[in-house]
Formats: C-alpha cells, sequence, structure tokens
C-alpha cells in the first residue's frame, strides 16, 4: 500500500519511550522514537512513509473495536448456535480498551439457562470469535446482562467516582453474581481497580 521502506544507507537508532506501537517493512518497532540519519531528502521521505503506515495500523485497529454491547452481540449469535438458551455471566475486554469503553479484543463467558453445570467461553478479536470451549460452571441463578448502560458509560461513571484526573483503564468487565443474580462493571486503572452496581 505504501511501498516498500528504503533499506539504503540509513540507520535507524531506538531509543526507548512510550508512543504507539508500529509494523514497518522488515523492522519492529514498539513502544520507541525513531531518530533518522543520513540524507536530509531521504529522512523525510521515510519518516513520512513511518508515520502514514502507522496512522494506517491505528485506523485497522479502531475500526475494528467495539464497546461491550458491540461485543456481546457478536459473541451471543455464537454462543446461541451452542446452547440457544445461553445466558452472558462474564464478559471481559483485553487490556487496549479506550476511555471510551471500546476494544479490539473481548472474552465471554455464558451458561445455559436449562442446565447450569454447562458453560460456553469465547474470544472475539477484530470482530471474529474464536477459540470457543465448553466449561464446567456451579451457577445457582443466572439472569440476562441489563445494557442499561454501555462500558463507555461505566468508564465514565467509574472515573467520576475515584475522582482522578489522569486515569489510565488497563480493562473493562461485566459480570453476574451468578448466585444473587446482581450485574456489576469493574474498571481496572493504574489508579486502582472500580466496581459499580450495573443500573
Amino acid at each position: 500500500m505504501f511501498g516498500k521502506i528504503p533499506r539504503q544507507r540509513i540507520r535507524i537508532q531506538i531509543h526507548r519511550l512510550k508512543i504507539p506501537r508500529i509494523q514497518i517493512h522488515r523492522f519492529k518497532i514498539i513502544r520507541t522514537q525513531i531518530r533518522l540519519i543520513g540524507p536530509k531528502k531521504k529522512q523525510r521521505r521515510l519518516l513520512r512513509r513511518l508515520q502514514e503506515r502507522n496512522l494506517w495500523l491505528k485506523a485497522c485497529q479502531l475500526s475494528t473495536a467495539v464497546s461491550a454491547k458491540g461485543a456481546y452481540d457478536l459473541l451471543l449469535v455464537e454462543a446461541k448456535k451452542w446452547k440457544e438458551d445461553a445466558v452472558l455471566v462474564n464478559l471481559k475486554s483485553d487490556q487496549d480498551v479506550a476511555l471510551d469503553g471500546k476494544s479490539s479484543t473481548w472474552e465471554a463467558h455464558f451458561i445455559s439457562k436449562g442446565d447450569l453445570k454447562k458453560g460456553w467461553k469465547a474470544t472475539m478479536k477484530d470482530k471474529i470469535v474464536s477459540d470457543a470451549a465448553e466449561e464446567e460452571t456451579n451457577a445457582k441463578n443466572i439472569v440476562e446482562p441489563p445494557f442499561t448502560v454501555d462500558s463507555g458509560d461505566a468508564i465514565k461513571a467509574g472515573l467520576g467516582d475515584l475522582g482522578a484526573t489522569e486515569v489510565t483503564v488497563s480493562s473493562i468487565r461485566l459480570f453476574q453474581e451468578t448466585e444473587s443474580g446482581e450485574w456489576f462493571w469493574s474498571i481496572a486503572t493504574d489508579k486502582g481497580n472500580i466496581t459499580l452496581k450495573s443500573r
């Protein structure tokens, strides 16, 4: 799409810094800053291609990121193929969740309403469901998930309760207490974990 990155006489020095991951041609540069050494014209050309590729990768990642409700809708279709009476009991994002509650990877656990000892789990990555498998469970009471608020709203409410101005969210989870049937949001941040009752 962007052509090959030139490999001629341009040295790349890598210094550890926290910026998004990018992958370029044969170079795999993770959380780095790139300093180019060589003719100015070639530096500008290579830097432009690095920036274009980075923006393209970010766009791809953003296009496949969905909220908890979006992930639930996709995973429920597959869970219904396992058992028509499948009910969600746990839905967790990967560690790439954004403040709007969207992630490209989610893991879900379902239970058969007719047989509370039978469960099913699967992972959704980039809107593709994989790694589906049955599992043993031991639930007493299961209730359909109340999506009155989505993951983005839950994060907003949780950060407001936390009272922190600069917070990094690492993951969010919607889960059900299988004895009481109550639903909760759990938000993991660098300032601590927050648990909110889903309402």
